[in-house]
C-alpha cells in the first residue's frame, strides 16, 4: 500500500541520516562528516562517473520497470482473473530471475578471482 511504502521511504531516510556521517569515503576531514552535504552526494563529475558505468543498467532498469507497470494497467483492464493470473506469472518469473541473477554474480566473482590472480586459462 501507498502507507508502507511512504513508511519505507522515512526509514530508509532516517537511516541515511543516522549512517552517512560515519562513512569514510564522504570526505577526509571528521569535522566535514558530521554534516550531510547534498554537493557531496550531488557532485558532477562523479555523477557523470557513475552514469558512464552503470548508465546502460540504469536505463535498462528504468524500462524495465516501465514495461511492467504498462503490463500490469493493461491486464487490470481485462479484469480481476487476468490480472491475479498475471500477478501469479510475474511472481513466478521474479523468482526464476532471482535464482538466475544468482548464478550471474556468482560466476562474475569466479572470473573476477581468477582474472585478478592471473589464471586466464580457465
Amino acid at each position: 500500500t501507498a502507507l508502507a511504502n511512504y513508511i519505507a521511504l522515512g526509514f530508509g531516510a532516517f537511516r541515511i541520516w543516522r549512517i552517512y556521517p560515519q562513512l569514510q569515503c564522504v570526505s577526509d576531514t571528521p569535522e566535514d562528516m558530521r554534516v550531510m552535504s547534498l554537493s557531496v552526494i550531488l557532485d558532477r563529475p562523479s555523477l557523470v562517473q557513475l552514469m558512464a558505468v552503470q548508465g546502460s543498467v540504469f536505463l535498462r532498469s528504468l524500462f524495465l520497470m516501465c514495461l511492467i507497470t504498462d503490463f500490469n494497467s493493461l491486464s487490470a483492464a481485462l479484469g480481476a482473473v487476468p490480472l491475479a493470473a498475471n500477478n501469479l506469472l510475474s511472481q513466478l518469473q521474479m523468482l526464476i530471475s532471482y535464482g538466475s541473477d544468482g548464478f550471474a554474480n556468482a560466476a562474475e566473482a569466479l572470473v573476477g578471482e581468477a582474472v585478478g590472480q592471473g589464471r586466464l586459462d580457465l
